[in-house]
């Protein structure tokens, strides 16, 4: 068997991979589960960027969260923490569409928060207005509580006012915790 046969016999192999690893994912599996990534490999990354958070290294933060919501994609927890490297630096049109990611995997009060308070910070109160309205229906239809229930409504008023943003722009965004997200 020549050299020429043997490369278009991987090439074939690799088309073949690639094409399994595709359709795999088309039926709902993550990129993590497809290629074999282990959980603990995942927790890992979420330490390493939320430790380099905290140190305010935002480049390994951002590497390590984009990594997680590229190989875990339906992990709220992961798009909020990638978005609140951008946050931290500033960035919050970067971050919204993160956030409304968050919020569309795991509509939780304290994703409804963060989203309606990025969205005041670009300056989007309908936008606002809407996320933070659907999450205080979905409260009051389910009869949960939220220790976030009182900052939705009082934000909901806010967004209605003219003077929106005084509180929002100086508050600290934070990457997640799995706990606080399930709020």
């Amino acid at each position: 068997m020549s050299t020429e046969n043997i490369g278009a016999e991987d090439a074939k192999q690799d088309a073949k991979q690639k094409e399994a690893l595709l359709v795999r994912i088309a039926a709902g599996e993550t990129l993590s589960k497809a290629c074999g990534v282990d959980q603990n490999f995942l927790t890992l990354c979420y330490a390493v960027g939320s430790n380099a958070y905290k140190e305010k290294d935002y480049t390994t933060a951002y590497r390590a969260f984009l990594f997680l919501c590229m190989h875990e994609h339906s992990e709220a927890d992961y798009w909020t923490a990638l978005a609140s490297v951008f946050v931290a630096q500033k960035q919050t049109q970067r971050a919204l569409p993160l956030l409304q990611t968050a919020w569309r995997l795991l509509p939780s009060a304290a994703n409804a928060y963060r989203f309606a308070e990025c969205c005041v910070r670009c300056g989007d109160k309908e936008a606002a207005r809407k996320v933070l309205g659907a999450a205080l229906e979905d409260i009051e239809r389910s009869k949960a509580t939220s220790p976030l229930h009182a900052r939705l409504k009082a934000m909901l008023q806010e967004v209605g006012s003219e003077e929106v943003g005084s509180e929002a722009a100086g508050s600290e965004s934070k990457p997640a915790s799995r706990k606080e997200e399930r709020q």
